[in-house]
C-alpha cells in the first residue's frame, strides 16, 4: 500500500510541474491554406499559408521562405497576439523571385503546359526566439 501511496504522489507532483510549464513554450504552427497543385516555371506562382499562435501570450516569430533552385529566400517577421493568427501571402516564379506580399494574388490563368519530371520545393521555417517550432514543405511537380 505505501508503494501505491508513493505513486499517486509522484504522479501529483508531475501533473502539477506539468501544468505550471505548460504554457512556456509557445504553441505555434504554420499551414499551406492555398496554392496550385503544380510548379509554373517562369510565371508567378501564388501561395497563401496561416501561422496560428494558440499560447496565452503574444510570441515574436521570424518566417523564413526558402525555395530551392534559383529563387532568392524570403523571410519577414513579426509579432503575433496571443491566441491569434495570421495570413501570408507569398509567390515563387521558381527562376529567382521569391516576394511576401500584403494581399491575395489573382492567378485566373490555370497552369498549362507540359508535365516534366522536375520538381520544386519551398520550405517555410517559423522560429521564435532563434528556436524552429514548425516547418512547412510544398513539394511540387514541374509544368513547362
Amino acid at each position: 500500500m505505501a508503494w501505491l501511496a508513493a505513486d499517486t504522489m509522484r504522479s501529483i507532483r508531475g501533473i502539477a510541474r506539468a501544468l505550471r510549464h505548460a504554457d512556456e513554450r509557445p504553441t505555434l504552427a504554420i499551414a499551406l491554406l492555398e496554392g496550385a497543385t503544380v510548379a509554373v516555371a517562369e510565371r508567378p506562382n501564388p501561395y497563401h499559408a496561416r501561422v496560428v499562435n494558440d499560447a496565452a501570450h503574444a510570441c515574436p516569430v521570424t518566417l523564413e521562405l526558402d525555395p530551392d533552385g534559383d529563387a532568392v529566400p524570403a523571410a519577414l517577421s513579426w509579432t503575433i497576439p496571443p491566441h491569434a493568427s495570421r495570413d501570408v501571402f507569398f509567390v515563387l516564379d521558381w527562376a529567382g523571385r521569391c516576394t511576401v506580399i500584403d494581399a491575395p494574388a489573382a492567378d485566373p490563368r490555370p497552369p498549362t503546359g507540359v508535365p516534366t519530371s522536375e520538381s520544386r520545393r519551398v520550405t517555410g521555417t517559423l522560429r521564435v526566439r532563434g528556436e524552429v517550432v514548425d516547418r512547412l514543405t510544398i513539394v511540387q511537380p514541374v509544368v513547362r
